[in-house]
């Protein structure tokens, strides 16, 4: 993975978007020696969205299983909030 500056990367970007596409290799782009973006292959970022895609889906999944399940118990903040303000427990 090679690292440029943000000034390089100004005048060296054409060079590192063919290195991206071409050798597959990431390009991180740093400000004062710290990672601030990345420039990767469209191959990269395809399987990263998809990554994304499958992560939302399975927490959609565990979301709706946990709340399916009728021994976990759920309060919405107002109602919580209003219970807290009138001193009540809330369990």
């Amino acid at each position: 993975m090679k690292k440029i500056s943000v000034s390089a990367a100004r005048e060296e970007l054409a060079d590192a978007l063919n290195r991206v596409a071409y050798t597959h290799e990431s390009v991180v782009v740093t400000r004062r020696n710290r990672p601030l973006a990345a420039i990767v292959s469209m191959d990269d970022y395809r399987r990263l969205e998809e990554l994304r895609r499958l992560e939302d889906e399975l927490d959609g999944a565990e979301a709706d299983r946990i709340l399916a399940d009728p021994e976990n118990k759920f309060f919405f903040w107002d109602e919580v909030k209003a219970r807290l303000l009138r001193g009540e427990a809330v369990e």
